[in-house]
């Protein structure tokens, strides 16, 4: 058997798009349609949604909110347990 010799070249496209970010007011039917918009099945877009957890982020007040449960959840003692051991008042060591 020859070998065939690779000469198929592959195209690739690079395009970078930029764009100032929108600050609007977010509802939660922007939420909503930013979430389908991003879990599209053929056509996923997930700027909207990129940009929406952005500015949460940028939020002074939702991000200390976040920083705080996270700190809340950082400090607990972790442990696995198995299903036969987890009775009412049992306590990981």
């Amino acid at each position: 058997m020859a070998k065939q010799a690779n000469n198929d070249k592959q195209i690739v496209i690079q395009q970078v798009i930029l764009s100032q970010i929108q600050r609007n007011n977010v509802d939660i039917g922007k939420w909503r349609s930013a979430l389908i918009n991003a879990e599209g099945i053929y056509n996923p877009n997930r700027a909207q949604l990129y940009d929406l957890y952005h500015d949460i982020i940028l939020d002074s007040h939702l991000s200390s909110v976040m920083q705080k449960e996270k700190h809340r959840y950082s400090i607990q003692p972790f442990c696995l347990c198995a299903m036969a051991k987890w009775t009412k008042g049992y306590r990981c060591r």
